[in-house]
């Protein structure tokens, strides 16, 4: 298998990941899923978790909230937030919380953590548009390995903690 992502692998990714680190006891992750309402055994409505991160626990007794995005561009649109999300992630940090956004560049192979507070300072300088070139700057490389289902998250979660 190449070194490819798409949005299945991305969550296969990911909840692998997040699996293996907690039988580790090296934190406590869940997607979070839709809400289905179900009549007589059919789903009859989809709710979404409107605001909420894709992915949310508890990592070393702090509040995590992962949002994860891809692009196939050069850059990556902040609109791809959408308001509710960014209100809950800056709820979550004043409550001493940590949230971030990992960006998946299809063109690049690369992909990248961009914590809440650099988010943050983008929206308040009405930045948007960000190019890859910036990110690459600014974030923090995810190395990740879809054969194996791995990627070095912990060690960057560990030095944005401490």
């Amino acid at each position: 298998m190449k070194n490819n992502i798409t949005n299945k692998n991305i969550e296969k990714l990911f909840n692998e990941l997040f699996h293996k680190l907690s039988l580790k006891n090296k934190c406590l992750v869940f997607k979070v899923e839709p809400r289905k309402i179900f009549w007589k055994n059919i789903v009859v409505h989809t709710k979404d978790n409107k605001g909420v991160c894709d992915y949310v626990g508890v990592f070393q007794g702090r509040f995590i909230g992962v949002e994860v995005k891809q692009t196939k561009q050069h850059f990556f649109l902040l609109n791809s937030i959408k308001y509710s999300q960014y209100n809950f992630m800056k709820k979550c940090e004043k409550n001493g919380g940590f949230t971030f956004i990992l960006i998946y560049f299809s063109n690049f192979k690369k992909m990248f953590l961009l914590p809440f507070s650099i988010l943050y300072l983008l929206f308040n300088e009405e930045i948007y548009r960000i190019s890859y070139e910036l990110i690459s700057k600014i974030g923090f490389n995810i190395k990740f390995n879809l054969k194996n289902n791995s990627a070095n998250i912990t060690v960057i979660l560990h030095q944005l903690f401490n």
